[in-house]
């Protein structure tokens, strides 16, 4: 075992044991491995969990599919239930266990702080379904009722915001100083940054940093008689969880998905905040932006530029915009191809743009338009009363048909993936294209972008020097001297 390794399990098995001081019948289980394997994880944990009474009955049970958003996986537990002596009922013994993925560790730069924020926030998902299940906490209590009520997506939300404010909350009171302000701010850079395998909008823990510091502040001290540490956090959490109606959640979901709809564009976190403070309607969402931008003290200031994607400004305004750039970008080539007689300019402007909606930009993207414009332009350059009538028509009647929405959900997707770690080939992305008849407009500019892709990479094997007759002196078929 390396000492990172032990290092690691010494935070873990100490939150274990503080838990099992606190609720002698709740036993944790955690483990780490590099994709949060489940069934790793188990084997890894088999003789541990075989010693707990319930153990064989936590092995047993079917595994559903882990969420791969999720920092880490909670599986399903499992009791043991035994009678007391004397006729005193029934006591329950409880089995959790939850799966870390190695590279959530990397949630923040000091690999200890994480290990704890990730151990207090599984703390609290189990506390939930331990004091749901004793009573201590009911269905119809304020918070849980909120929790039940809405749909799974809010349900997720609820539960990782009261997650994560008490893990923040149990860290601050051990003296991790400012764990509550660090743990805020890391999410708002991570909202603001190209992160793989993090997802900010699923914990809104930002949001709601006014009502964590004044719940924390008054009642940190105001533990009622009997009651532990853990569970007294574990309340405050529940009380944070019921102030934030389902839309202030919903909002900071939809913040973080416009951020990272910039920042995978190579927007700056200054430009991002910018362009929700000054582009959006919506109090939310400025609020949400002026929160991270305190945070990560940065000065918004209103945007020079227009002519860019604003995911948070109204699709109506984003569409007009979309539709002026690809008129100027028609104008543009066709004046070009026009002053050069050379057709291939508008080729050359729809693989460029290709690249940059590639690359996160979607707005102004018309490369298929500007094929048909090359093709009429070919055709009828005989005629020139009328060629400029039939290029137009040609380009406006295929730019009719990429739809804003569409293209912008084209454009998410395509980040999406990048955020998991995946780089689709032009060869995917035209799958993608052939899946949906409302992409299936845009194959010929992908079609064009794989053919340059094909030229390009064939001109750089050309211009490779031929292999020496002679061999090389790495070249194990050379002879020793």
């Amino acid at each position: 075992m390396s000492a990172e390794k032990s290092s690691l399990d010494h935070i873990f098995n100490a939150v274990r044991r503080e838990v099992l001081e606190e609720f002698g019948a709740v036993t944790l289980l955690f483990a780490i491995n590099e994709n949060g394997n489940v069934d790793e994880a188990l084997q890894s944990k088999r003789d541990e969990i075989k010693q707990h009474p319930a153990g064989d009955l936590f092995l047993s049970k079917p595994r559903k599919r882990a969420d791969p958003i999720e920092l880490f996986y909670v599986l399903e537990p499992a009791t043991y239930s035994r009678t007391l002596f004397m006729n005193f009922g029934l006591k329950k013994d409880f089995l959790f266990m939850g799966v870390f993925k190695t590279y959530s560790l990397a949630f923040y730069e000091e690999e200890s702080f994480a290990a704890q924020y990730l151990a207090y926030a599984y703390v609290f998902k189990a506390l939930h379904t331990y004091f749901l299940d004793t009573g201590k906490i009911k269905e119809e209590d304020n918070g849980v009722a909120a929790i039940k009520a809405t749909n799974q997506r809010i349900q997720n939300l609820r539960m990782n915001l009261m997650a994560d404010a008490f893990a923040a909350m149990v860290m601050e009171s051990k003296g991790i100083k400012g764990a509550i302000q660090r743990l805020v701010k890391r999410y708002c850079e991570l909202s603001v940054k190209d992160t793989v395998n993090m997802f900010p909008e699923y914990h809104p823990l930002p949001m709601a940093i006014d009502g964590l510091n004044v719940v924390y502040k008054d009642l940190k001290d105001d533990r009622p008689q009997k009651v532990g540490e853990l569970e007294h956090f574990f309340m405050m959490a529940l009380e944070i969880g019921q102030t934030y109606d389902d839309l202030s959640l919903q909002q900071w979901t939809r913040f973080c998905l416009g951020t990272q709809d910039m920042v995978w564009a190579d927007y700056s976190a200054n430009e991002i905040l910018s362009a929700a403070i000054y582009g959006s309607d919506d109090p939310y969402i400025r609020s949400n932006a002026y929160i991270c931008a305190e945070s990560l003290n940065t000065n918004p200031v209103p945007l020079k530029s227009t002519d860019l994607y604003n995911p948070f400004s109204d699709d109506d305004k984003n569409e007009r915009a979309h539709l002026r750039l690809c008129r100027v970008a028609f104008i543009k080539a066709i004046e070009a191809v026009n002053h050069q007689e050379n057709s291939e300019i508008f080729l050359k402007r729809a693989i460029e743009q290709t690249q940059k909606l590639l690359d996160g930009h979607p707005i102004g993207w018309c490369a298929p338009a500007l094929i048909e414009a090359e093709n009429a332009y070919r055709l009828f350059r005989d005629d020139p009363e009328a060629e400029d009538e039939i290029v137009q028509n040609a380009f406006h009647g295929t730019c009719a048909k990429i739809k804003w929405f569409d293209l912008k959900r084209f454009n998410r997707f395509i980040i999406a993936q990048k955020r998991r770690g995946i780089n689709l080939t032009i060869y995917e992305v035209m799958g993608l294209v052939d899946q949906n008849p409302a992409y299936a407009h845009y194959r010929p500019a992908f079609e064009l972008m794989a053919q340059h892709l094909s030229e390009e990479t064939k001109a750089r094997e050309d211009e490779k020097p031929a292999p020496s007759p002679y061999g090389s002196v790495d070249d194990e078929t050379v002879e020793e001297a």
